[in-house]
């Protein structure tokens, strides 16, 4: 009897540990949670901010892969880039934009 007791609860014990173990497997991580935001820096600039899972991570007040300090004048262009590079990260991608990325998404670059 007392080896049947042993037995059943090895059993019910086996049992209980791979439901933990299959449980812990159907968990998926969670997809990181990006968001765009455009703002006026003042009224002829504009910039963008990307955050992720609600922590700034881009804060960008000029065009990038210019020389020198050339806002966005437009909310749209601000808003075109910031997409663009949103993107990127969405694809676990560098969040790098060159000048012919910026020449396909119709940004003035003079």
């Amino acid at each position: 009897m007392k080896m049947i007791k042993i037995s059943f609860l090895s059993c019910i014990f086996g049992l209980m540990t791979a439901l933990t173990a299959c449980k812990n497997e159907s968990k998926k991580p969670e997809s990181p949670i990006f968001l765009l935001n455009v703002f006026t820096i003042d009224s002829k600039s504009w910039g963008y901010t990307i955050s992720v899972n609600r922590k700034i991570m881009i804060k960008q007040t000029e065009i990038p892969a210019l020389s020198g300090r050339k806002p966005f004048r437009t909310k749209a262009d601000a808003e075109k880039t910031g997409l663009f590079v949103l993107k990127k990260l969405e694809n676990n991608e560098l969040p790098i934009c060159t000048i012919r990325n910026l020449d396909s998404l119709g940004i003035g670059c003079e």
